[in-house]
């Protein structure tokens, strides 16, 4: 029986080992690299409410820390880490015990029990490449979670920029209106005293109710927006957001031709279609492995009675066997399918980023583009068009007053002007929009600054 001990010490050691192994869970908080006065360190952070002073940064962070897509990626991520171990650790051992029904005698004595150890043993590099196989794997989630950070915020930025956008809109339109309400006043003034024409009246009457259904869809838009925002946010549909004062121009320094190598370098879809790549890599060499003989080795104790002589030699002596067995890989049929398997899979592997990275370089390529315009129509609005709208309605307001011109000139007038500065508001989303876009498509490694 003290063999048998021996035995149990043995079993439980090898358990305390691997208990010890276990790999540290990253803090879901730090994963985000947010600021770390924003998470209290617990998969459960909630930043404090989104009050009407939160700006957009932050939107991010709360965003980050409570929206679950992202979470789950994270526990994906996490999961995919406790992987390594259990690729890594050998097989468990086995303890058999037996008992003679029918006691075999010997010239040492009858045999009464068999207590038995062994270890199976991956032929060498086998459990390398396991580890190797299972930590690409950590490695691709690891780099998806980053992915879908990076969506995330992008959406927050897109969906904020264009809460912005509307509410921007609403206050033009509502500035226009004021403008068009005070004229209507001066037309129905004039038509009294028999100095403007009832179809100028009606002209300025159907433009107001113009206004005033446009900005009636602008706040049948906001709902739908105020969801898609609460949604993203993992808020109540109908819980109250900022209201941005003013679109602000996020701007970056930065050529236009070195985004495609920050897309290609940072890209956390495509660095993870890279350790895909790397898994499968490893996954061929391991079935190439998988043709070699594993082998197992363990030791059996036989506890013996006493011979029926006493004075025989070794009397009641309880041997020791040691084993030593191999697996044969003898179906080549079989081995050799699984290293095609394994090929198969690396070319569809590599086929799948080169096609993730066309689709991402046109998507670049298309963004850019949009990006490009936004700025130039910026600069068109600002610098040029808005400046000249602005005097020409002044003009045709004086000249109006003046009777110098017909109300209809007046109204075009007001009418240009309130196209370009909607136009120009677009621009501004539009252009802030593409950029995190951008942002997005590199990983975040760009800078953005606001300005007025």
């Amino acid at each position: 029986m003290k063999a048998s001990l021996v035995l149990t010490l043995t079993v439980l050691t090898i358990w305390i080992s691997g208990c010890a192994s276990r790999q540290p869970v990253i803090d879901y908080g730090a994963s985000l690299n947010m600021p770390q006065s924003s998470y209290s360190g617990t998969d459960n952070a909630v930043q404090t409410a989104i009050d009407s002073n939160a700006t957009l940064s932050d939107l991010r962070i709360y965003a980050a820390l409570n929206n679950p897509a992202l979470k789950a990626a994270y526990y994906r991520w996490q999961a995919a880490m406790e992987k390594i171990p259990q690729a890594t650790a050998l097989p468990n051992p086995q303890v058999s015990y037996a008992y003679f029904i029918r006691q075999v005698e010997t010239r040492v004595g009858p045999q009464q029990h068999k207590f038995g150890i062994k270890q199976m043993f991956p032929w060498f590099g086998k459990l390398r490449l396991k580890g190797e196989i299972a930590g690409a794997a950590a490695e691709a989630a690891a780099a998806k979670f980053h992915s879908q950070r990076e969506k995330l915020l992008f959406s927050i930025d897109d969906a904020y920029y264009e809460y912005a956008y509307l509410q921007r809109s609403k206050a033009i339109l509502a500035e226009n209106t004021q403008l068009l309400s005070f004229l209507e006043g001066v037309v129905r003034a004039k038509y009294r005293a028999g100095y403007a024409s009832y179809a100028a009246l009606m002209k300025i009457q159907v433009e107001l109710d113009k206004l005033h259904d446009r900005r009636q869809n602008l706040l049948d838009m906001e709902i739908p927006l105020q969801t898609r925002l609460n949604t993203i946010l993992n808020r109540h549909a109908s819980a109250p957001l900022p209201r941005p004062a003013k679109i602000l121009l996020a701007t970056v320094e930065i050529a236009d031709s070195s985004w495609n190598g920050l897309l290609l370098e940072k890209n956390p879809d495509l660095i993870a279609g890279r350790h895909q790549i790397d898994r499968s890599e490893a996954n061929i060499d391991l079935a190439k492995k998988q043709r070699l003989p594993d082998f197992t080795l363990g030791i059996d104790y036989v506890s013996t009675g006493d011979a029926l002589s006493p004075n025989a030699i070794d009397n009641g002596k309880d041997p020791v066997i040691a084993m030593l067995s191999l697996s044969i890989p003898l179906w080549r049929g079989k081995n050799n399918a699984r290293i095609r398997e394994a090929i198969l899979q690396n070319q569809l592997a590599e086929n799948e980023q080169r096609n993730r990275e066309n689709q991402l370089q046109s998507r670049l390529a298309m963004v850019l583009f949009k990006f490009q315009e936004a700025r130039r129509k910026i600069t068109l609005y600002n610098d040029a068009l808005l400046p000249r709208a602005n005097q020409a309605l002044n003009v045709a307001r004086s000249a109006f007053e003046a009777d110098e011109i017909d109300f209809l000139e007046l109204i075009d007038s007001q009418r240009s002007l309130l196209e370009i500065e909607l136009m120009l508001a677009r621009a501004q989303a539009d252009y802030n929009q593409r950029l995190a876009e951008l942002k997005m498509l590199t990983a975040g490694s760009v800078i953005l600054e606001e300005k007025s």
